[in-house]
């Protein structure tokens, strides 16, 4: 069964923050996963959700909860 991560993140340090998603990127290839978004922009239609302008939306899938957890 495919499992997804949901993380919502707002970066305050652009450059630990590049370094970050090297390592995220290839931890995620080893266990199995792959993103579907990554760093992408939240549009919303509908409710009030004041987001801040660094916020970014990444989803990544895995086979399983097992190698998600890994």
């Amino acid at each position: 069964m495919t499992v997804y991560m949901v993380a919502q993140v707002q970066v305050l340090d652009p450059e630990r923050w590049e370094r970050y998603k090297e390592i995220a990127s290839r931890e995620i290839t080893r266990h199995g996963g792959r993103y579907l978004t990554r760093g992408a922009r939240p549009e919303v239609e509908e409710a009030d959700w004041n987001q801040p302008e660094d916020l970014q939306i990444n989803i990544a899938a895995f086979p399983s909860l097992r190698q998600a957890h890994a």
